[in-house]
């Protein structure tokens, strides 16, 4: 059975804290399509950052969300892995809208 590949000229954004971004696992034979473009906990973009500048920003992320933010769960979901799923947060961080 023949592979099948990709076009590379693709984009790959990941919102900071988003849980879906970690899905599926690279194994097996897949992996992502690009390098990422990461948003930043202050929707700053970084080009292909090292695993310990995300999981460091993912850590502080993740700290301010649940002081400000968690708490309220009548407005706001409980974990920012959640909330950064949201559309507007990708539209945030790759516009800049919002800012």
């Amino acid at each position: 059975m023949r592979k099948k590949t990709l076009p590379t000229n693709k984009v790959r954004f990941v919102d900071c804290c988003d849980a879906v971004t970690e899905v599926p696992l690279e194994f097996g034979g897949y992996r992502h399509v690009a390098d990422p473009n990461y948003l930043t906990q202050d929707a700053g973009v970084v080009e292909n950052p090292d695993l310990s500048f995300i999981m460091a920003d993912r850590l502080h992320a993740r700290i301010d969300y649940a002081g400000q933010y968690a708490w309220q769960v009548t407005r706001n979901v409980p974990i920012r892995d959640l909330a950064d799923h949201a559309p507007m947060n990708y539209a945030r961080g790759v516009y800049g809208a919002g800012r």
